[in-house]
């Protein structure tokens, strides 16, 4: 397919996947819109996008990506949609999360109460790469992730009816992601397109869809708490691993 050809693209019945040209398009009076089908259900080469072509051949310095599932026959629907088996990859993903909280009553007037929650999350590939397709063409994509959430509250109460509540608090949240071609180093010289921001970081990734995705999860966690006098202490920690 990567030469335009889709005479073996077929339905689950056996039946060509008929592929229309767009600069054959004709409306009749009674506006019927019909297209004529390429010849041999082949798309030819001077009608592919330019952009696509450069990136294609970008993608394929990394390998030319075949079918290597035994379904993948020519003329079977398991060309068409089960085509790739990917046989081995991980991702590991820990999720490191952490918080404590504390309240202090001064008397019955005063109360004060404080929280800080912590949270550090990553996703990386494991020792024997991504579970994605290989080289270039995976569509892996890491995450560095931290947070941090503080929360104060103070009440106060001056009278049986007058009640003064001051609480504050803030979230510092931090994300950074970066595609394969990103660790390169100046993919933006081997593919680039106009008014892309800067092409190292934001281009370019093939996608494709109807992928399973497996894996397993491992969590673990603790908590606990004590109460000291007119003070409560409450630690928690909790730790993902996929």
């Amino acid at each position: 397919m990567y030469d335009g050809d889709f005479s073996k693209w077929v339905d689950a019945k056996g039946n060509v996947i008929p592929i229309y040209d767009p600069t054959t398009q004709v409306t009749a009076a009674n506006g019927t819109v019909t297209r004529a089908q390429f010849t041999n259900n082949k798309i030819p080469k001077d009608l592919f996008n330019t952009a696509s072509v450069q990136a294609l051949g970008v993608f394929q310095t990394s390998g030319k990506l075949a079918p290597n599932a035994p379904s993948a026959i020519q003329g079977t629907q398991g060309y068409v949609s089960n085509n790739y088996i990917i046989a081995s990859g991980s991702n590991v993903q820990p999720v490191d999360k952490r918080s404590i909280k504390g309240d202090h009553v001064f008397n019955e007037k005063h109360r004060i109460s404080g929280y800080y929650g912590f949270d550090r999350e990553s996703v990386t590939p494991g020792p024997e790469g991504p579970l994605t397709l290989p080289g270039l063409y995976s569509n892996n994509n890491d995450l560095q992730q931290a947070t941090d959430v503080l929360r104060f509250s103070w009440d106060w109460a001056f009278s049986p009816t007058k009640l003064n509540h001051f609480y504050a608090g803030g979230n510092n949240w931090r994300q950074d992601h970066k595609p394969p071609q990103e660790y390169i180093g100046n993919w933006k010289s081997k593919f680039c397109m106009v008014n892309v921001p800067d092409c190292n970081d934001n281009l370019v990734q093939l996608n494709f869809s109807s992928y399973t995705q497996w894996g397993e999860l491992h969590a673990m966690g603790r908590a606990g708490g004590q109460r000291i006098g007119k003070h409560r202490l409450c630690l928690q920690r909790r730790f993902h691993l996929d």
